[in-house]
């Protein structure tokens, strides 16, 4: 029994330690990471978009659609935007850069294809030389593209993207030795309906929700009674009055 006791207070003894030692593997590590913390990446993830998200146009006309940038507060050296479009529904006419965002539109990275339907635009700006270009607050208009709209049917802008900074893929590659590309997930493509230049779009039927605004009528209706009381509560307090006045009245018999 004494030997089977000894034994006990050793292994309680082990236990003991290792979880002391424990306690202080975990409190160094608290410490370690307080005295350097991890590096932490910006918020959030760089976007491409393109406004309006779908529309009508008709037949013969010209419309305009716009690429918005957004790069999470974080700077960027480059962003090309590669979108594609059916050439036989619709003709790139125009795409208006701004120029504002970026130090440089390289020659080889501008594209305005219309017999493969393709519009490529790049800006770069050189780290260490320009300001990189980082957005604040609300997305930029990085390209505004017009159109002319040329065959009634569904025109979609896609985008070609795999997530490489290859040529005629979209990117938009952060600052650092080497950039990155941040722009993690394919932008969304939208679609337009083109409607034949003869067909008068049906105007949209408003819903009926069952919702009635009555305070208008409340208000006129309480008018009208409030109205109506001053008239024969005025009607009323003249009778009243006339009344009394004919009852104070006397007659007055002057004898000889």
């Amino acid at each position: 029994m004494l030997e089977l006791f000894t034994m006990t207070r050793e292994n309680l003894s082990i236990k003991t330690f290792r979880i002391d030692s424990l306690i202080l593997i975990l409190f160094a590590s608290a410490v370690n990471l307080l005295a350097f913390p991890a590096p932490t990446q910006a918020s959030g993830s760089a976007t491409f978009s393109i406004t309006p998200s779908n529309g009508y146009v008709v037949e013969g006309q010209q419309f305009s659609i716009d690429v918005l940038i957004d790069t999470a507060g974080t700077e960027v050296v480059q962003a090309r935007a590669v979108i594609t479009f059916d050439p036989t529904r619709v003709r790139l006419t125009n795409a208006g850069r701004n120029n504002s965002l970026f130090a440089q539109y390289p020659t080889d990275g501008q594209t305005t294809d219309n017999t493969n339907g393709v519009v490529m635009v790049t800006g770069f700006s050189q780290a260490g030389v320009d300001d990189l270009y980082a957005t604040d607050g609300a997305p930029d208009v990085f390209v505004r593209l017009t159109f002319e709209a040329l065959r009634e049917g569904s025109v979609t802008f896609d985008w070609e993207y795999n997530g490489s900074d290859q040529p005629f893929k979209s990117v938009i590659m952060s600052h650092g030795s080497p950039p990155q590309n941040i722009l993690n997930s394919k932008p969304a493509a939208v679609t337009f309906t083109i409607q034949d230049s003869g067909v008068v779009p049906e105007e949209p039927e408003v819903p009926d929700t069952a919702v009635r605004d009555y305070l208008p009528l409340y208000i006129g209706g309480l008018t009208l009674v409030g109205a109506m009381l001053i008239f024969f509560g005025g009607s009323m307090v003249v009778k009243a009055s006339e009344n009394v006045s004919s009852t104070k009245k006397r007659t007055v018999v002057d004898y000889d």
